[in-house]
């Protein structure tokens, strides 16, 4: 009821949000973000490509370099979360967002601390986020998310389920199916994971998505460039894609 009365979101309770969003927003057909909120609307997810410029990608990759990808090259860990204390980074990133955030909730949010976080995976290896290798919905109201990828996703890619950020009786549908099994999967999946079973993995996963309605939708994985930018519906559906191939590594 209370995300329905929020304009931008109630979009997404409309069988047509792309048309919704054309014939409700305050956002001139001129203006250069136009085209990339009609295809989020239409879909749900859409990528933008060089989304910084080419000083600002390099003051972002230095900060991943210097942080994340530090310990992961020396292999002290296979995921690195840094809580962003830059002034100069987070500013950087602010002055770009704030104009799409203004547009995707209302209101100008203000600057954080922004969070990056890197995942390693090695040769013979499924990814250790286990349960969100499954399909699964952020929540059940609208859920925004700004995905940035300062390199090459080249492992384990973003995959989303288009037109499943449509809150209908199909959205609903698929959303207590997944809460149902995943009560009873979870235990079993991340066993599964830490012992490498990916027998027992592809068995689970396929127990699961046989009983998600997909019908009207279709599935993308985005493996992005460098300096590439997601806005995602995620209370549509996701996960985090698995690279079957087991001598990959990235």
């Amino acid at each position: 009821f209370l995300a329905k009365k929020n304009k931008n979101f109630s979009y997404f309770y409309s069988d047509n949000p792309e048309g919704a969003f054309e014939k409700n927003t305050n956002l001139d057909k001129s203006d250069k973000h136009y085209k990339f909120f009609k295809e989020f609307y239409k879909n749900g997810v859409v990528e933008i490509k060089d989304f910084f410029n080419e000083k600002e990608h390099n003051s972002i990759l230095s900060f991943l370099q210097k942080n994340n990808l530090k310990d992961l090259e020396n292999n002290k860990t296979k995921s690195s979360y840094t809580l962003c204390r830059d002034t100069e980074v987070n500013r950087i990133i602010h002055n770009r967002t704030k104009i799409l955030e203004k547009n995707l909730f209302g209101k100008e949010l203000n600057i954080q601390k922004y969070n990056f976080s890197c995942f390693k995976k090695y040769k013979g290896e499924y990814s250790e986020q286990a349960t969100s290798t499954l399909w699964h919905p952020d929540r059940f109201i609208p859920a925004i998310k700004l995905m940035y990828y300062p390199t090459d996703v080249e492992i384990d890619p973003f995959e989303y389920v288009l037109n499943s950020h449509i809150i209908n009786e199909q959205f609903f549908n698929n959303i207590f199916k997944i809460i149902e099994d995943q009560v009873i999967i979870n235990d079993r999946l991340q066993k599964a994971f830490k012992e490498s079973n990916y027998l027992e993995i592809e068995e689970l996963e396929n127990k699961l998505n046989s009983k998600i309605d997909f019908s009207n939708y279709s599935t993308k994985k985005f493996n992005c460039k460098g300096n590439t930018l997601l806005i995602v519906a995620t209370h549509g559906l996701h996960r985090r894609s698995q690279t079957r191939s087991i001598n990959a590594q990235g």
